[in-house]
Parts: C-alpha cells; sequence; structure tokens
C-alpha cells in the first residue's frame, strides 16, 4: 500500500493513523512525507516526496476542502481516511515515547501540576491565513490564566514567532525535534492550540484539547478559511472544547 498525504505535520499524524491500522491489517506500507519523525517505531517504509515516481497507484490521506456540503460536514480525520479508501481506520497513533529523558525531567519539573503544552500562534504568510488564525492577544491572556497548570511552550521558529510574554514554566521553543514535540504531548495532560498539529496530535492521543478559533474566518466564503472550525477539526469531540478570541464562549 502506497500512501500520501499534503505537506503539513498534522496531516502526517493522520496519514501515521491510517498507516499504522493497514499495518495491523497485515499489509505492507510504504508512504511519502517530509516528517519522517512521526513514524518512528511504525514498521513502513517512509520515503520524501520528491521520491514519488508515479502517483497512479498512491492513495492521499488528504481531507478536502471543497464546497460539497456532505463533504464539508466531515471532520478532517474523517474525510481523509475515507478518500484513502480506508474508512474502519482510528484516530490513535499509539505513539511510544523516544526521548525518555526529557519526558522524565519534564514530569520532574511538574511537581505533579497538570502539564499543559501550547504552541505560539502560527505566522501567517497568506491573507486567508491571516483570517485563520486567531487573535495573539486572546490566545497569550488565555495561557497566562491557566496559573494551575505547569505550561510548556514547544514551536520551530520557521513556522511561529516566540511569544516571550506570555508566562510558561518550561520553555522548549526552537529547542526540540518533532518527535520530541509529541514525547511531551503524550506526556501532557492538556493541550491549548489554534487549530494546527497540535489539536491533531493531542485528539489521537486521547488528550484533553482546548482549541482557539477564529472569529473572522466564520464569516469567510473561502472553503479553505470558512472549515477551520470545530466541526471540521474535532473528531474526538468529547474530549475537546472549542474557545473564540472574540467575546462569545467559554473564553469571554
Amino acid at each position: 500500500m502506497r500512501l500520501n498525504a499534503p505537506k503539513g505535520l498534522g496531516d502526517a499524524i493522520c496519514l501515521r493513523a491510517v498507516a499504522l491500522h493497514l499495518v495491523e491489517r497485515g499489509e505492507p506500507v510504504e508512504l511519502f512525507t517530509p516528517w519522517p519523525d512521526v513514524f518512528a517505531g511504525l514498521p513502513v517504509i517512509a520515503r520524501p516526496p520528491s521520491e514519488i515516481d508515479d502517483d497512479t497507484d498512491l492513495r492521499h490521506v488528504a481531507a478536502c476542502s471543497c464546497r460539497i456540503e456532505r463533504v464539508q460536514a466531515l471532520d478532517m480525520f474523517t474525510n481523509a481516511k475515507q478518500r484513502a479508501g480506508v474508512p474502519d481506520a482510528e484516530f490513535r497513533i499509539d505513539w511510544r515515547i523516544q526521548n525518555k529523558a526529557l519526558v522524565l525531567d519534564l514530569k520532574r519539573r511538574a511537581e505533579g501540576r497538570p502539564i499543559l503544552v501550547f504552541q505560539p500562534v502560527k505566522r501567517a504568510n497568506t491573507p486567508a491565513q491571516a483570517m485563520v488564525r486567531p487573535n495573539t492577544d486572546a490566545f497569550g491572556q488565555l495561557i497566562a490564566k491557566q496559573r494551575e497548570c505547569f505550561r510548556v511552550k514547544v514551536g520551530h521558529p520557521s513556522f511561529v514567532d516566540d511569544d516571550a510574554h506570555v508566562p510558561c514554566e518550561f520553555d522548549l521553543f526552537g529547542k526540540t525535534s518533532v518527535s520530541d514535540v509529541l514525547d511531551v504531548v503524550s506526556a501532557a495532560d492538556r493541550v491549548f492550540s489554534e487549530p494546527c498539529f497540535l489539536a491533531i496530535a493531542a485528539q489521537a492521543m486521547n488528550k484533553h484539547l482546548v482549541c482557539m478559533f477564529s472569529t473572522r474566518a466564520l464569516a469567510s466564503d473561502n472553503p479553505r478559511v470558512g472549515n477551520m472550525r470545530p466541526q471540521r477539526i474535532f473528531h474526538k469531540p468529547r474530549l475537546c472544547m472549542a474557545v473564540w478570541d472574540d467575546q462569545r464562549g467559554p473564553y469571554g
């Protein structure tokens, strides 16, 4: 079975869930991804996308952003696994800790407090992306309120700016690999994020998630923007809470 997914890290996490299902079914899997660390410990062949020689037999694990109403009603993972032709795949990745020293240090520092993982809001490279991003002040204010938690900041300078003013107890910004971040999420009690890979990883690991959405995005007629809503992101709504960057709902 040959699998491919879009370039996003969240897409790679969905791809791992589908690959895990196929491996457990006894099928050999070859996949193409720019994020090989996501597939650590999984017996698959992971190749870079540049090595795709013929995509006629590729299964694309990718959600569709089309305007078809019944498709828009699906959450991202359900849409992706159906498009790949693997509708019975579970949203789990069975992650095994790679950096045990990091996780032990994290738990020692936390001293029994609930561990909350967050990443600063991603940079916007297009007007559409800017609409999807929640207000950074609202995002930082909500993190500041979580004083009962041991707050861990992750993120890579290639994608996000270091919000140094936002309080955290363990600053791992720019200091981790992708597998390190997944290790940290696996040890966390809660995850706080915008609609990004952290929201996907949290659900794949059955962690409690609070996700902040942009109110401006809801009003957009661009399907890629308007689809950034709770119904699209939450595959496991029992674990998830949506908050908004305006004065509505739990944040207000």
